[in-house]
Formats: C-alpha cells, sequence, structure tokens
C-alpha cells in the first residue's frame, strides 16, 4: 500500500533511514508516491496521530550520528521553498521506496543503508556512513561518505564526492571535486574544472582539456587522458614514481599533478 501527495512548485524532498535501504524513483509523474508506513510531513505540519515529540528525537538523533561518524548531517544547507520530509518506518531500519517528478531536487541521509537514486534529479545531496550511493543523473551532486562506494552516471553541473575508503567512480561530470583515503577515483569524461585528492587510492579521469585539473595523491597511480586537440600546461611531479607524458607542451589549460611514490601517465584519448 502506498499515499500519494501533491508537489508544491519549487519542492525539496528529503528521504532518510538508519539501516534501512532508500530507493527513489524519479519518472514523468505529478505526484510524490511513498509507503503507507512511512512517516511523512511537510515543513511547517505533522501528520495526524503521531507525536512531534517522538519524530523530534529520531532527528536529533540521527543527525547526531551522520555528524559524529561521517562529519556530515543528511542536509548540508537548508533547503529554500517547501520541503516534504519521508522517514522509514520501524524507526528507520525499513527500506523505503518512494517515486516523485523527473527533476525533483532531493536530499537523502542514512547511517548504513545503501542509497540508490534512479532518473534525473535536480539538486542532489547524499550523506551516509557505510552505505554505498548509486546515482543515475542530477544537475548538481553534494555526495558525502565514510567507507561506502560512490556511482554516478552522469551530473550536468558540480559535482563533489567525498568518501573514507569507499571507491568513487562517475560517467560524465561537469565541474568535478572527488576525494578519498584508500579508495580509487574513476572520472570517465569530466567538462569543467577537475580537482581530486587521494592517498592511497588510483586516479583515472578524462578531460575536454578547458578548464583546470588539479590532482594529488600520495602513493596512487594517476593517469589522466586529453580529449581532444587540446595542448596543457603541463606541471608533474613525484617524487619516487615514473612520470609519462605523451602530450605535447602547450597553454590550453592547467594541468598539475603531484605524488610522492604514485607514478603519472599523461596523454591524448
Amino acid at each position: 500500500m502506498s499515499r500519494r501527495y501533491e508537489l508544491p512548485p519549487d519542492l525539496t524532498l528529503r528521504v532518510t533511514a538508519s539501516s534501512g535501504d532508500v530507493t527513489v524513483i524519479a519518472e514523468e509523474r505529478a505526484d510524490v508516491e511513498a509507503p503507507e508506513a512511512a512517516e511523512v510531513r511537510s515543513r511547517g505540519g505533522e501528520e495526524p496521530g503521531e507525536r512531534p515529540s517522538r519524530r523530534r528525537r529520531h532527528k536529533k538523533a540521527l543527525h547526531r550520528f551522520l555528524h559524529k561518524l561521517a562529519g556530515v548531517s543528511p542536509h548540508h544547507e537548508a533547503a529554500p521553498g517547501p520541503v516534504l520530509e519521508m522517514r522509514a518506518a520501524r524507526g528507520g531500519s525499513s527500506d523505503i521506496v518512494v517515486r516523485c517528478p523527473s527533476g525533483t531536487p532531493i536530499s537523502v541521509g542514512t547511517i548504513s543503508g545503501d542509497v540508490n537514486l534512479e532518473g534525473s534529479f535536480g539538486d542532489t545531496s547524499v550523506a551516509t556512513t557505510s552505505g554505498h550511493v548509486t546515482i543515475d543523473r542530477a544537475t548538481a551532486l553534494d555526495v558525502r561518505s565514510v567507507s561506502g562506494h560512490l556511482q554516478v552516471g552522469g551530473c550536468s553541473g558540480r559535482c563533489r564526492l567525498h568518501t573514507k575508503s569507499g571507491h568513487i567512480s562517475v560517467g560524465e561530470a561537469g565541474r568535478a571535486e572527488a576525494a578519498t583515503v584508500s579508495g580509487s577515483v574513476r572520472l570517465d569524461k569530466t567538462t569543467g574544472a577537475v580537482t581530486v585528492r587521494t592517498v592511497s587510492g588510483s586516479v583515472e579521469l578524462e578531460t575536454e582539456g578547458t578548464e583546470p585539473v588539479s590532482v594529488r595523491t600520495v602513493s596512487g597511480r594517476t593517469v589522466v587522458k586529453v580529449a581532444g586537440e587540446k595542448l596543457p600546461d603541463a606541471k608533474l611531479r613525484t617524487l619516487s614514481g615514473k612520470v609519462a607524458c605523451d602530450c605535447p607542451p602547450g597553454s590550453d589549460f592547467p594541468l598539475e599533478v603531484s605524488s610522492i611514490s604514485g607514478g603519472i601517465e599523461v596523454g591524448p584519448t
């Protein structure tokens, strides 16, 4: 059984869970559909039959857990306009599946539950500790995790991805910022500025060569592919790793890669 909710203009959808998985499906529709058992409220109002004190206790506890374990809260910035909040049943331990219109801005927070966003979304933020995150497409992204893997199909705008031991994989992105400690970073295609930071994880990326690219690692191997016939102004530095650059020197865009012991490879696609 499910319930449907009208969609006010400029609505932001918020979904939270603790150990339950969160799946949100963006599709051609005009309303939001959630399970009958889910706890739902719009900002400024409470659903009948639920005590506000219980909701506030759970919300504060979820924020404390995420802040302590991940260093973030499930909602990084206060969303403008109306907000529709949904919480998984059984104190957040049940899985929750929500359907919403394509292009909806969304914010998701979990502790150990996986997050799966299917379809195309507006501005999107996700915070989790150990849950894996999979996102099809969004106009802008801010995703943070401790040990979860982050996988994104496409992001047309700014794409910010942070995890400590999880891997990061992105199909297409505009401006990309990726950081991990021991996980690998793979950016298949970028069209804007790129910043990557990692300690021991490898880095593979492709750039169209129109905006600055900066990569810093300690021991991870870095491979940069330059699309088209762009010629980078390359500054490649490593103490003990091997450096190989097959692109002639140029001034089309700045490319900086530095490492302690990781190898560096730069070449055309």
